[in-house]
């Protein structure tokens, strides 16, 4: 029977592993197709540019349209470009064909075609270019637009198969499919013959071994992506120098030799920059260079050769791409993927922390609580089972933050009423959740942890429930408030029984857990749900958001105890009234009203204000893509994660003091380097010194969020105040620091010349309230020592 229970444990760990693995293909999978047929239609698209351009100057002289000659030969190029391109049309105004080339060796079925708007897809287009692309199920069409010289004349239409692009995807990651089980296996073998060792460390073997899976098919998966992008970059400038190639060769059929002819280099010139990265381009024989484009660079290239004979000599076009620039685009390409691998990396740990709680639960429960150490290991235990509870939560509501507002919004029209009013959903949704931390501490008191951890997730999960079947405005408006009382009744929750389970000397290890969980959750979450909204719809993301509310119900029932009722009920009147003298009681003591507002505050003003609201402003304004701006603000949160156990050492080794004033120069550094990021004329250099900023800011404040509770805990307060209640009133005005960070920074935006000033008013601000907490004294200091609570079995 032990063995049979040892299989089942190997078992569960080679589960979480095949997994987390599966979530990890189909999240690069699913990321890669979008890069790779964006470089392929971009591949396409500078080749139809120039039939473009050749089309206009005929239909720009008054001919018309119908009247053109040489249709197919014009448009060649285009259909031998890429063996995914079906059919090239010239229609007019009232979408009539007037000319077609097409590859007679494949049908073209006829489909219904929507407009593209995912930007993930679409290839940047010099301006100007008002090129349209569409989709059906099948195919992608892009539509070039023909100008006569007084209006449009139609379009040149190009039909591109879906079905080539899926085939090679689908090639390069079958070796990756096959590769999943293969890796598991390996894993599972591994356990069987290790586990008679394991002992006392038998962490170190399931973690470190599960680790070394993980990443050995991240490393075949970056592999294998970089080989498609590649492939894709250098497949734009190889289907132009073939293009030119072509045109350079018809001087063969007239017998005459090509060094012959005279400006040459003038057309060479014409196919540098034509949306293409080729830096130089040179026509050889096999002796010598006959004629080269007039840029030089002394830059590594690659060299795109193309062989060429004519009648009287052989040649060869050669077009070289500077290789700082192929490095340049597979990095923008590979980006999206590393912040994904970074959330999908997260969520798979949270499954391995998981898995390892219930081999610890039933370690525990098999030993009788007796020595120090035995007591040490119960706290441990009790403190990760809360970890994946409240992370969870924070993660399902972050899958729906990358379209929540534009899905509010469009409800909003739909049911009659003005885009406009969908921000009241977002102030109602933060106005209950702030509400519900009033009465939570009594409501905690009477009916303890468990039951209130249950009643929020069944709150929100009810919430998404009702987004599954309908879009009515008037449901959304229900659906957030049960989504804000939910989520603040579980973050309520997980905040009482930290503050009652942990003990003095982890105190700050333990309300880390909520500064990992918002971050991580939150990063991970957003990533994950901007890419899977994509593929599964919106209401594919709630029904995923319902299935992690359920899983975490049946957590909570199966893993906590219900406590039994302490304290009688009270008025919902007078514990409206407590909790407001409980405020006037944390203000009135020097020790928590310097910590509240000399650093608490200020750390959510320059949050809400700075990062929240102000980076994506400004850099917009400084034509950063959208994409672009979400991945530097992530890089906030992976400071606060990088960072949250140096900070914990640092308080419990020297002072939760030390430990805030630590963050918050550090942080007053960052906002300086911020406000000053654009200090070289290199747009890539700006790029990587502000998220060198934005993580240095994360590094700051993963001093401060964690420290601050202990800290605003550790004050002696002669009054009533439970540690659980301190907590609950500190984070009630704390939120006061949210909501007034957007309109602080708005005001300074209006008020400075220069918008990256705002960063600079910031530091100045985080500077003179830093000086104020360290000058004025404390008071009194004390410590609260953590009540016995007993939450689970």
């Amino acid at each position: 029977m032990k063995n049979f229970s040892k299989h089942i444990e190997l078992g569960l760990y080679t589960l979480v592993l095949l997994l987390s693995l599966m979530l990890l293909s189909y999240i690069g999978s699913a990321d890669v197709n979008k890069g790779y047929t964006k470089l392929k239609l971009s591949e396409v698209v500078s080749v139809s540019k120039i039939v473009q351009q050749k089309i206009n100057t005929f239909v720009y002289s008054g001919q018309r349209g119908k009247d053109f000659t040489g249709f197919k030969t014009f448009t060649n190029p285009v259909v031998y470009s890429n063996l995914s391109v079906l059919k090239v049309e010239f229609i007019n105004n009232k979408r009539e064909t007037l000319f077609s080339n097409k590859n007679n060796l494949i049908g073209i079925k006829k489909e219904v075609f929507s407009l593209i708007t995912d930007k993930g897809i679409i290839p940047e287009t010099s301006s100007g270019n008002k090129i349209t692309f569409k989709e059906s199920a099948s195919y992608y069409k892009i539509e070039l637009p023909l100008y006569s010289k007084f209006e449009s004349v139609g379009y040149m239409t190009v039909f591109f198969s879906k079905t080539a692009i899926n085939n090679t995807l689908k090639h390069e990651f079958s070796k990756i499919y096959y590769a999943i089980p293969i890796i598991s296996l390996l894993y599972l073998l591994f356990l069987v013959m290790t586990h008679s060792k394991w002992k006392n460390n038998w962490k170190i073997f399931i973690t470190s071994s599960y680790s070394i899976a993980y990443i050995a098919l991240a490393s075949f998966m970056i592999y294998t992506l970089i080989i498609l992008y590649t492939d894709g970059i250098e497949g734009k400038s190889k289907a132009l120098t073939q293009t030119l190639a072509d045109r350079i060769s018809l001087a063969s059929e007239l017998e005459i030799p090509i060094s012959s002819f005279s400006k040459l280099n003038t057309l060479l010139d014409s196919y540098i920059g034509k949306d293409s990265d080729i830096a130089l381009i040179e026509l050889r024989n096999n002796t010598q260079t006959l004629v080269k484009s007039s840029d030089e660079f002394n830059d590594a290239s690659l060299e795109i050769k193309i062989n060429m004979s004519g009648n009287y000599e052989k040649y060869h076009l050669s077009a070289h791409i500077p290789k700082t620039i192929i490095y340049e685009k597979l990095w923008r390409n590979t980006k999206n993927f590393l912040i994904l691998f970074i959330a999908s990396t997260i969520v798979a740990f949270m499954f391995l922390d998981i898995a390892v709680i219930f081999r610890r639960k039933g370690e525990v429960s098999h030993h009788r609580i007796s020595t120090e150490e035995d007591k040490d290991k119960e706290e441990i235990l009790k403190l990760e089972i809360i970890k994946p509870v409240f992370f969870l939560t924070i993660f399902a509501e972050g899958l729906m933050l990358s379209f929540l507002p534009q899905y509010l919004g469009q409800s909003a029209i739909d049911s009659g009423f003005d885009t406009s009013i969908s921000s009241l959903l977002f102030t109602l949704y933060f106005l209950i959740y702030a509400l519900v931390l009033i009465p939570s501490s009594k409501y905690i008191e009477r009916y303890g942890v468990k039951l209130f951890l249950l009643a929020g997730v069944s709150l929100y999960s009810m919430g998404a429930v009702l987004l599954i079947f309908t879009n009515s405005f008037y449901v959304l408006f229900i659906s957030r408030i049960l989504a804000g009382m939910g989520q603040g009744m579980v973050f309520a929750g997980v905040q009482s029984y930290i503050i009652e389970v942990a003990s003095e000397k982890r105190r700050v290890q333990a309300t880390s857990i909520i500064v990992y969980g918002y971050n991580a959750g939150i990063l991970s979450g957003t990533a994950i749900g901007a890419l899977l909204v994509k593929f599964l719809g919106e209401s594919g993301i709630f029904m995923i958001y319902v299935s992690i509310g359920v899983f975490l119900f049946i957590q909570i029932a199966s893993l906590f105890k219900t406590r039994k009722i302490k304290a009688p009920m009270r008025s919902k009147r007078n514990d409206l009234v407590e909790f407001m003298q409980n405020i006037k009681i944390l203000l009135s003591n020097k020790c928590t009203f310097k910590g509240t507002i000399f650093v608490g505050i200020p750390t959510k003003i320059i949050l809400g204000g700075g990062i929240i609201f102000s980076i994506p402003l400004l850099l917009s304004k400084e034509g950063y893509l959208p994409e672009d701006i979400g991945q530097i603000v992530i890089f906030y949160s992976i400071g606060v994660l990088l960072c949250m156990p140096l900070g914990a050492y640092v308080a419990n080794r020297f002072s939760n003091k030390m430990a805030l004033i630590f963050g918050s120069l550090i942080g007053i550094i960052s906002l300086i380097f911020i406000s000053e990021y654009a200090f070289s004329g290199s747009v890539a250099i700006n790029t990587a010194f502000l998220l060198f900023a934005m993580l240095l800011l994360g590094i700051g404040h993963a001093f401060i969020h964690a420290p601050i509770i202990s800290y605003i805990t550790s004050c002696d307060i002669s009054s009533s105040l439970t540690k659980s209640k301190m907590t609950s009133v500190y984070r009630f005005i704390e939120r006061a620091g949210h909501a007034s960070g957007p309109l602080i920074a708005s005001q300074i935006i209006i008020f400075t010349s220069q918008p990256m000033d705002t960063f600079f008013v910031l530091a100045m601000f985080s500077l003179v309230v830093t000086l104020v907490f360290i000058i004025i004294p404390s008071g009194k200091s004390g410590k609260l020592m953590a009540p016995k609570m007993s939450n689970i079995r």
